[in-house]
């Protein structure tokens, strides 16, 4: 798995009150990956006793990268409910959470509480000041909190730093320069004036006779007193306090890039939120991918309703919170280096496929256990009235279906062993698997793979560690048109339909309300959250339905109908039976997608077209044709007055392409309810794979869509590739994995072959 996709798979710790100097506090230090890989190397959380230890180590080990367990996990175990067994006075933690607090105070304090250590400096006046922040507290006074500052100490915390026998694990730079609002400097102001007229100099950095390289310039990699120190994380608040609410996120480092989290979920309640309105979300927003450097002032805003950033140019006329790295409130994180510090990412408990086959095997156990009182209960039964033969024939029912799905159970894991069994790639004496090796492998997988030695390592890592996903979609209300497309489309990573699809901009139309650009954000955000269910390939132990994707899609028509384009589609999306085709049509009006396919018309003469990654193919090439074998071209046969015209539309380019075929043809157009519609039954006989002129690979068949049924109804599944064996999706069937055989086996079946509505390769 590649950077992003893995730290695209990161599950956020969502926030739902005043939390967010909290949250970010938890990013930085157990998400963020140098002080991840710290702590993980450390392991001290897993043997000390304390309830807050216990916590950490659930959030470190096993809610990194793993979406069903963190919702259920975060809905309990909420920021605040974390908070209240590390503040113990209720009225400071009622405070702390209604109005929240300053993260470089608390900061401090909860890496003392997980055992760690560590020195806090404020940057003012281009000077190091030792021991403020760790000697400011909160207190309450006549019923209000009350920041104070424990100046009579401060010196101690000096001495700590200039007598330590070992550096800490933790170096924090609190950034006290261009702020950018008054309530800020007013507060920092104060207790560092008073610090430096009791003190003068003596609790700054250069009095202490420390030496250190980088640090007065902010470098990634500086020495502090011997030991080298990685920027690992930025914690900051807005800089517009004065004319917004303050809020608080943060710049972490995954896979060596750089991101920003927020944790805003659309149902937090939040003082800094205002009085938006918002749509209850189930997840927080993924990390947003964003270069951050904190000698760059590129300030940018959060956009409340969708899981993105917006660079600024110039001030924000709406009362929004903004940030730069450069500017307001900042903390840097350093973090101590070693070479000891292993590359820990994932949940260390317990890998992707042990996560399905402990879930399989957990329903057999809990299904053995009911069987056993089921028994139990029938014997009692028999004891006590041989005769009530109505209700031990109910308890020997459902022992037989308890055992006939632990019979379908174990079969599904035996399946799904198989569905992920490969030819294991050996390191070789240094210990590193070869490109050569990877390619000889990959070639036992999928022997029509060619032209491997132009791929990456990378590129070749992903293809020979693809795991074959499960059934996760659920069947709700006709809804399988959009279940099988969306498998189809994201049954595996895949960086072309991220770029094309997943993060195309959103389309603002000038004639619409503004309402209508939130809906296909909010559209964007909820595909992202299933392509990440789908394809992180783990099985769910709650299954998914696409009920508020509908719901966004009709929303989004509702309004294009009224002010783009009137009674463009009217289409009940929420309940009624449709075709996928929709979909794809209603992607294109949301997003301003890539015209990535590049194509050749011949007719008389020649012309070149760029295209989207959808292709549709008119019902006129299934009429005119029994058969049609896929090439990297087609004949487009069409009627116009009264003749029959034949053009050749030839694929020259393109990272991927989707070919939907339209099936279905009405005898009379104007009486399409007189049940005239009709199914075409030619064959279509798929490529597995596709060559185009102008690429430098070629394209592979990743997903076929099938329609079961006839011109006016049926039901739609999905047959894929996985590790050179073909599956079947079927939303009817969730959490299962149901083996079809090879690529001859599909197109030797009439079944197949005469239903095919939509091919997609990449």
């Amino acid at each position: 798995m590649n950077s992003k996709d893995f730290c695209n798979n990161v599950v956020t710790i969502p926030q739902f009150l005043g939390t967010c100097w909290f949250n970010a506090i938890l990013m930085s230090i157990l998400y963020s990956q140098t002080s991840r890989k710290l702590l993980l190397h450390l392991n001290k959380f897993k043997t000390r006793k304390s309830p807050y230890f216990k916590i950490f180590y659930e959030i470190l080990y096993k809610n990194y990268i793993s979406p069903e367990k963190s919702k259920e996990y975060f809905d309990i175990m909420r920021p605040e409910k974390i908070l209240s067994y590390l503040i113990k006075n209720k009225k400071e933690l009622d405070d702390v959470v209604k109005n929240g607090w300053s993260h470089n105070i608390f900061l401090p304090i909860f890496i003392k509480k997980i055992g760690m250590k560590s020195h806090s400096f404020e940057y003012y006046n281009g000077k190091f000041y030792c021991g403020i922040s760790e000697n400011i507290y909160i207190k309450s006074i006549q019923n209000k909190m009350k920041y104070l500052f424990k100046i009579s100490i401060l010196l101690d915390k000096v001495n700590e730093i200039k007598y330590a026998r070992k550096n800490p694990e933790y170096l924090f730079i609190n950034m006290w320069d261009n702020l950018g609002n008054q309530k800020d400097i007013k507060l920092i102001d104060v207790f560092i004036t008073e610090s430096i007229k009791a003190y003068g100099d003596k609790h700054t950095l250069g009095a202490l006779n420390i030496k250190y390289s980088g640090l007065d310039t902010f470098d990634d990699i500086i020495i502090f007193n011997g030991d080298k120190y990685i920027l690992d994380s930025c914690i900051l608040a807005n800089y517009n306090k004065d004319n917004a609410n303050g809020h608080a996120i943060t710049g972490i480092t995954c896979k060596n890039k750089k991101y920003v989290y927020n944790g805003w979920m659309r149902a937090t309640i939040d003082p800094a939120k205002n009085d938006m309105s918002f749509i209850a979300g189930t997840l927080p927003c993924e990390l947003m991918k964003y270069d951050w450097d904190v000698h760059k002032d590129a300030k940018f805003c959060i956009n409340p309703l969708g899981c993105n950033i917006k660079e600024l140019n110039k001030s924000p006329q709406e009362k929004i919170q903004c940030f730069s790295f450069n500017k307001g409130k900042r903390t840097l994180v350093y973090v101590k280096m070693s070479s000891k510090y292993k590359s820990l990412d994932e949940n260390k408990s317990l890998d992707k496929k042990t996560n399905n086959l402990k879930q399989f095997r957990g329903v057999i156990k809990t299904n053995l256990n009911e069987i056993k009182k089921l028994l139990e209960l029938k014997l009692k039964k028999k004891i006590e009235d041989p005769k009530n033969r109505e209700e031990i024939k109910i308890i020997s029912n459902k022992i037989i279906k308890l055992r006939e799905e632990n019979k379908r159970i174990r079969n599904d894991i035996k399946i799904h062993m198989n569905a992920n069994a490969k030819p294991k790639a050996n390191a070789n004496a240094s210990g590193i698997i070869t490109k050569q090796q990877y390619i000889n492998k990959i070639k036992e997988l999928y022997p029509h793979y060619v032209n491997l030695q132009s791929y990456s390592i990378n590129e070749l890592k992903e293809i020979y560690n693809r795991y074959c996903p499960i059934n996760v979609l659920d069947y709700h209300n006709n809804s399988c048109y959009l279940d099988t497309l969306l498998f189809a489309l994201f049954n595996k990573k895949n960086k072309y339909i991220e770029q094309y699809l997943l993060n195309a901009p959103v389309i603002k139309y000038s004639n619409a309300p503004r309402s209508l650009y939130e809906y296909g954000k909010q559209i964007q955000v909820e595909l992202n959250r299933l392509y990440n269910v789908i394809s992180s390939q783990t099985s769910n132990k709650k299954v998914e339905k696409c009920s508020a994707l509908r719901k966004l899609f009709k929303s989004y028509n509702d309004l294009y109908n009224k002010h783009v384009i009137a009674n463009n589609e009217l289409i009940e999306w929420k309940g009624s039976q449709t075709d996928y085709n929709v979909v794809l049509n209603i992607f294109n009006k949301i997003f301003n997608i890539d015209n990535s396919l590049k194509v050749k018309i011949t007719t008389s003469t020649d012309r070149i077209e760029n295209r989207l990654f959808i292709d549709f193919i008119a019902n006129d090439l299934l009429i005119n044709n029994n058969t049609i074998t896929i090439k990297n071209h087609y004949y487009d046969i069409f009627t116009a007055d009264g003749k029959k015209y034949k053009h050749k539309i030839e694929y020259l380019k393109g990272e991927m392409l989707f070919m939907y075929f339209n099936r279905t043809y009405v005898d009379n157009a104007d009486d399409y309810t007189d049940d005239r519609a009709k199914k075409i039954n030619s064959k279509i006989i798929p490529a597995i794979k596709l060559k185009l002129k102008e690429n430098k690979k070629n394209i592979y068949l990743n997903s076929i869509i099938i329609h079961d049924g006839s011109g006016r109804g049926g039901h739609y599944t999905c047959l894929y590739d996985c590790n050179g064996i073909w599956y079947k999706f079927d939303d009817i069937a969730t959490n299962k994995i149901t083996k079809i055989g090879t690529f001859d086996d599909i197109i030797k079946n009439n079944n197949y072959t005469q239903n095919i509505t939509g091919l997609y390769y990449w």
